[in-house]
């Protein structure tokens, strides 16, 4: 059977396609049968052309204008700085904290222990601890769409918890525009300031010496590039499509709807400003008279008159004041048009759309909760849940965990950790697991949420410390507070309501091995309170 040859055909992309499947293509149009109605070039969607460009290309191309346009609208518009402090303030709090999981109780309370004094001391700058960096970083995300960490070793003699600190870097510090294959190593190619091997991985970052918008220089900075290797900075920023090698502002999507709007707002409140201004118009025949009107001298009547503006007089007006017009002069108050009853309408649905484009739920970012219960109540959870993968999977993964890996391992290196250098090198992993705890978020209901909260417990839904960590506390830490109370209150004799040991629903029960400090004399024992607490009991067990 002889052979069927097909010819082929080539795209201009370079894709190669059977002559056979090209049949009823028109080249850059899809057939009217395609069935996708998003997809065809008929007259409504004739001008809807948008370019299949790769994500790092576009970056390159728009990433300072996107980052220059958003920081200046986070800097002027309100409702976008109440955006970024919403974000920042949500997304970090008071910072994402982490519990060491190494099996090594000596280890994991001597890396607790330090790790708590080096925060003190991890900002290079010196103007924030770590968790204040966390935050400095989030506004950065927020704003520029990402930030760079980089390690600073430092010397023994410089008195640190650990040698090393961390520097934040902007998004300025690493070229858009730097593009091209890399001077120390050939075979590597820099792309947008990052240079990679022949891989794809990332071997190194390019940085200006100092910052490129400064207008008077660092000193001693010097200019052009400094090469630091990768091993030695943190690249943090949300990865949106795959092979993305830099970040793109958190408000993109809300740039232009913000701007304009803003430039809405200001001339409607100019509008507004020169309507108030404006108290009337005095409307007068030709002046034939010598004689000044009331309220106007006569030097500046006379030039008026040369001048053919007698018109333009405008006599001044206090309050209290009583005009006297002349014979044909008559008054026209200013009467101007307000707004209409759609503007705030307009508003609304307008800055609805600025915050879904920032991801920020509208009351956040205007204080308008005139909304019901349940339905900011949604706003929230939603909220809540679209923060959950930035904590995780930004700062928690490109920023905590590795900072957690340099900290123990240069406290391994340097002494300040009691692990032995040969064991640590042998399984490193078994020393630098942690457990990120994010901030908790504030509850619209707390009443309802402990209680549900308690029932998933109670059912073996979920564990204690699970809820511990969701309110952004150690369970090892609480428990440890409970019973630094409970001892205080047993030693003073106290008997408090928030005491289940000692009150179940407002029963008060006795001590363990003691009697209860509500007994009576008849009941030494306090075996009326006991039953009521047995009863209670069977209450809650029913």
């Amino acid at each position: 059977m002889a052979k069927q040859r097909i010819r082929v055909a080539a795209h201009a992309d370079g894709r190669v396609v059977s002559r056979k499947a090209m049949v009823g293509f028109d080249h850059g149009r899809v057939p009217l049968g395609s069935g996708f109605e998003g997809a065809q070039h008929h007259r409504r969607l004739a001008s809807f052309r948008p370019a299949d460009t790769g994500i790092n290309s576009l970056l390159i191309q728009a990433g300072p204008a996107l980052r220059a346009r958003s920081r200046y609208l986070t800097r002027n518009n309100p409702y976008m700085k109440r955006a970024k402090r919403v974000f920042v303030t949500y997304a970090i709090g008071t910072g994402i904290r982490p519990i060491p999981l190494t099996k090594d109780d000596t280890a994991k309370a001597a890396i607790i222990e330090n790790w708590d004094d080096w925060t003190d001391e991890a900002d290079a700058d010196g103007t924030a601890d770590y968790y204040g960096q966390q935050s400095i970083g989030a506004g950065c995300l927020f704003d520029a769409g990402e930030f760079f960490i980089r390690r600073r070793p430092r010397r023994a003699s410089d008195g640190l918890t650990v040698p090393m600190q961390l520097q934040l870097l902007e998004s300025d510090m690493c070229p858009f525009g730097l593009n091209m294959p890399s001077p120390m190593a050939p075979q590597n190619a820099i792309r947008a300031g990052i240079e990679f091997n022949p891989i794809g991985k990332r071997v190194a970052y390019w940085f200006w010496r100092q910052h490129p918008g400064e207008i008077a220089a660092t000193v001693g900075a010097g200019g052009g590039y400094t090469r630091v290797p990768a091993d030695d900075v943190l690249h943090v920023f949300e990865v949106l499509r795959p092979g993305q090698v830099r970040g793109l502002p958190w408000v993109t999507a809300a740039i232009v709807k913000s701007w304009l709007l803003d430039q809405y707002d200001d001339a409607e409140l100019d509008r507004k400003k020169v309507a108030a201004l404006i108290a009337g118009f005095i409307k007068r025949v030709a002046a034939q008279s010598d004689e000044p009107p009331p309220g106007v001298n006569a030097e500046t009547w006379q030039k008026a008159r040369e001048s053919g503006s007698v018109g333009d007089l405008v006599q001044s007006w206090e309050p209290g004041s009583l005009i006297t017009l002349e014979d044909g002069e008559d008054i026209v108050f200013a009467d101007p048009k307000d707004v209409g009853n759609n503007y705030e309408a307009f508003e609304y649905r307008n800055l609805l759309a600025m915050c879904a484009g920032a991801d920020v739920p509208y009351s956040n970012v205007t204080g308008d909760y005139r909304n019901n219960f349940s339905a900011e109540r949604a706003r929230q959870m939603d909220w809540k849940q679209t923060l959950r993968p930035i904590q995780r999977n930004v700062f928690m993964i490109q920023m905590c965990r590795p900072t957690f890996r340099w900290f123990v391992g240069d406290g391994v290196l340097s002494g300040a950790l009691p692990i032995k250098a040969s064991a640590f090198n042998a399984k490193p992993r078994a020393f630098t697991r942690a457990e990120w705890i994010p901030p908790a978020m504030p509850s619209l209901d707390p009443l309802k949420d402990v209680q549900a909260d308690t029932a998933e417990v109670r059912a073996g839904f979920a564990s204690r410390e699970e809820k511990a960590l969701a309110r952004g506390k150690k369970l090892s830490e609480l428990d440890a507070a409970i019973q630094r109370s409970n001892r205080s209150a047993d030693e003073h004799g106290l008997v408090l309501d928030s005491d289940p040991r000692r009150v179940t629903k407002g029963a008060s029960a006795p001590p363990a091995g003691g009697q209860s400090p509500g007994a009576t004399p008849s009941e030494p024992d306090g075996s009326k309170n006991d039953q009521a607490v047995d009863d209670n009991d069977d209450e809650i067990a029913a």
